[in-house]
Formats: structure tokens, C-alpha cells, sequence
């Protein structure tokens, strides 16, 4: 009969603890469910910022667009240049160059010798 009676007090003085543990989480779920609300609210900011930028992107590749093919439709009606055009132009050009290169050649053989070259006759 003792030890029955042992038991029921053991369970009698617990059981104020088991409450003040219940109190305690209760407030660790409460506080967690109070975080997890920032934190969302948090994403749906960045979410509504990155929605804002898409959109203003989306807006700003319809325009490059809308503005491409207008170029695109000028160039289009320009009359198209002659191939001869260029190239007697690039002709010119590569007369120009070896002229001016050969006159460069020319230049440096009569160039007057360096201090150097005189010393040792090279």
C-alpha cells in the first residue's frame, strides 16, 4: 500500500512541471510562428521587387525590339551601294600604302649612320 502511495505523490509533483514545459514551448511555437510571418513577408518584398524588374526589363527588350526592326526596315529602304565603289576604293587604298611604304625603305638607306656603326664599321 506504501509504495502505490509513493507513486501518486512522484506523479502529483511532476505534474507542475509538465505545465511549466507545455508554457515553455507553447511560447518557443509562438515566437517561431512570429519569425516564420517576417520571413515570408520578407519574400513576398523581394518577390514583388524581382516581379517589378522583370516587368520593367520585359518593357525595355519590347522597345529594343520595336526599335530594331524599325532600323532593320530603313536599311531595308536604302538603295544598296555598288560593289565597284568599294572596291576601287580599297584599291586606292593599297596603291596609297605601297607607295608610301616604298618611300619608307628608301628613306632608310639614306640614313646617315649611327655613332656605333662608324666605331665598328657595320
Amino acid at each position: 500500500k506504501n509504495h502505490f502511495k509513493k507513486g501518486d505523490t512522484k506523479a502529483k509533483t511532476s505534474k507542475p512541471s509538465n505545465d511549466l514545459l507545455i508554457e515553455t514551448l507553447q511560447q518557443q511555437v509562438k515566437s517561431l510562428q512570429e519569425e516564420l510571418s517576417e520571413e515570408k513577408s520578407r519574400n513576398d518584398k523581394a518577390l514583388s521587387a524581382k516581379d517589378t524588374q522583370i516587368d520593367e526589363l520585359n518593357s525595355r527588350l519590347r522597345e529594343s525590339h520595336q526599335l530594331q526592326l524599325g532600323l532593320q526596315k530603313k536599311l531595308e529602304a536604302l538603295p544598296q551601294p555598288k560593289e565597284n565603289v568599294v572596291y576601287d576604293a580599297e584599291s586606292s587604298d593599297r596603291d596609297v600604302k605601297g607607295t608610301s611604304y616604298g618611300n619608307a625603305k628608301e628613306e632608310l638607306k639614306e640614313a646617315p649612320k649611327g655613332f656605333w656603326r662608324r666605331l665598328f664599321g657595320q
